[in-house]
């Protein structure tokens, strides 16, 4: 389903949107089931993680979508990023039915396998739940320090270090974001990938008024890097990286107060 290496997509795909969607769900049915109960067992949010990783294997570079868009009829190639703003919110549909899969399996699974519930691992410290507030304002946030880091990662359409600059860009995003502002609910994070997906494809879209002028844009390292990556790269790098750096942060914070309410132990006892 890919072209020569290139990323899939599932509306511009040379083998076609229906085989491209067929090919993902093929894959992401067995991968939904071991992540739900990986999260039910381990860490919330060690399903999101198992699922969005699974999808490296399709993640190729945009230089395939770039080659096909340049060739299609109708529309200049930036006028084209709009069916990537489409596909962006398709991949967050997923998003969201995974957080909401994993949310109502959880306690379930728990209670029917003891085995599973043996440790909480964070589990209290992470709740799915609607975003407002004090979330709404830390997925926000994570999107602006996670683009930011973006930028100065990527620098060209190669595959790995589009991958590579994601992973690390919202790692390091969501990290900052949840040491700077605490909460429980990680769905704001989790979203913020697509925010700066469609946030630079818009960007691009209304930026360059033809092929020749993107084109010459990307030659001489005016364009984004950001707008060299797909939605299914966000969709697997960018949420990889938001799991990894919420549960790096927790895992520092929890670190920080085991050692303080021990002393508070000792010094009641």
């Amino acid at each position: 389903a890919t072209d020569a290496g290139s990323g899939i997509s599932l509306i511009s795909s040379r083998v076609g949107p229906t085989i491209a969607t067929g090919l993902i769900a093929g894959i992401g049915l067995p991968v939904l089931a071991m992540g739900v109960f990986s999260s039910s067992s381990g860490h919330p949010l060690s399903g999101i993680f198992l699922i969005s990783t699974s999808l490296f294997i399709l993640a190729g570079s945009i230089e395939g979508w770039l080659s096909r868009s340049s060739s299609a009829a109708g529309s200049e190639l930036p006028q084209r990023y709009v069916t990537l703003i489409v596909e962006t919110t398709i991949w967050q549909i997923g998003v969201l039915a995974t957080i909401f899969a994993i949310h109502i399996s959880r306690k379930k699974l728990r209670a029917l396998l003891p085995i599973a519930a043996t440790s909480s691992h964070l589990g209290n410290d992470t709740h799915f739940k609607l975003p407002r507030g004090l979330s709404l304002a830390s997925g926000l946030a994570c999107a602006m320090i996670s683009a930011l880091l973006g930028l100065i990662l990527l620098k060209d359409n190669n595959a790995v270090q589009v991958m590579a600059g994601l992973f690390i860009a919202f790692s390091l995003g969501s990290l900052v974001t949840q040491l700077i502002l605490p909460n429980t609910n990680p769905v704001p994070l989790l979203l913020s990938p697509a925010l700066v997906a469609i946030t630079t494809y818009a960007y691009v879209q209304f930026k360059f008024q033809s092929a020749d002028e993107f084109h010459a844009a990307m030659w001489t390292s005016r364009l984004p890097g950001l707008a060299l990556a797909l939605p299914i790269h966000y969709v697997s790098a960018g949420v990889a990286g938001v799991a990894f750096g919420i549960g790096w942060a927790q895992g520092l914070m929890t670190n920080q107060t085991m050692p303080q309410n021990a002393k508070a132990s000792s010094s009641t006892g």
